[in-house]
């Protein structure tokens, strides 16, 4: 088994991300910035191995056409998810790959990750080894998710276009992508070994939480997730009142309960 790392970033100069995230393996960057063009190159790690690197410029948009984008591209026999945050430890190779191996049976692992900062995030994380549900998916994180290629592009499953930066203000194109998995009949493991280290600053999504737009994006992330209304509508009201006590200062209930039923019902 060989294992590459899928990076999605914006407006890099060059490709000194592979060295600032301690890039040990192969790697795909999907790099979304002003001009179109792609390169090929070799780098040596600092164990001394030679790795490849594909890197992708492109105009394109959204979070999740840059991660599918990046699993076309890729040629490994497993792949792992990365935002431009984190620095890995130095033997996630070794960790995933024996995770896999140990494993036979799982399409998608997911591991774990330090938080050296956190101002916005309270990341946590189960102690024990598990499989992943459609309700332990929830608390699933992009950083922590690896794959077999194969098991993905034989069951076409993609990230959702329609969600996640770019697209949305509400994210959520991971727990969609990991339910995908877990309908085409995936297994879908939880190994608690740290592979990286993620350093949290004011986190993008602190713009749009609890906002107009974020309640309506929102429901629809809700509805996208569910796949009818019907499962959405009372999901939605669930949410508005578990988190009144976050936007009551902003919205009265009801508003919030009319963006959040704006989403589902939306047309795009």
């Amino acid at each position: 088994m060989n294992l590459s790392v899928l990076i999605s970033c914006m407006h890099q100069k060059d490709a000194s991300i592979i060295e600032r995230s301690n890039i040990q393996t192969d790697v795909v960057i999907v790099n979304q910035c002003n001009e179109d063009k792609i390169e090929d190159f070799t780098f040596t790690n600092k164990f001394g191995k030679e790795c490849h690197a594909h890197m992708i410029y492109t105009t394109e948009r959204g979070l999740s056409k840059s991660r599918n984008l990046a699993i076309a591209n890729a040629k490994t026999d497993i792949c792992l998810i990365c935002d431009d945050d984190e620095i890995f430890v130095d033997n996630y190779e070794e960790i995933i790959l024996n995770a896999y191996a140990e494993n036979k049976n799982a399409s998608v692992i997911t591991f774990k990750f330090n938080v050296t900062t956190s101002t916005y995030v309270n990341k946590k994380f189960w102690s024990e080894e598990k499989d992943i549900s459609y309700l332990s998916a929830l608390k699933i994180s992009s950083q922590q998710i690896s794959f077999r290629r194969e098991a993905i592009i034989q069951n076409n499953i993609r990230f959702d276009v329609e969600i996640g930066s770019g697209a949305s203000k509400a994210g959520g194109e991971e727990i969609i992508f990991l339910h995908n998995c877990l309908e085409n009949k995936l297994n879908i493991r939880y190994v608690p070994q740290c592979i990286a280290n993620v350093s949290y600053g004011v986190s993008q999504w602190a713009h749009y939480i609890y906002s107009k737009d974020y309640f309506v994006d929102f429901g629809y992330y809700v509805r996208r997730l569910h796949g009818r209304k019907f499962f959405a509508v009372p999901i939605c009201a669930f949410f508005a009142v578990k988190k009144y006590s976050h936007y009551k200062n902003n919205f009265s209930f009801m508003t919030c309960l009319k963006l959040l039923y704006k989403g589902i019902f939306i047309k795009k």
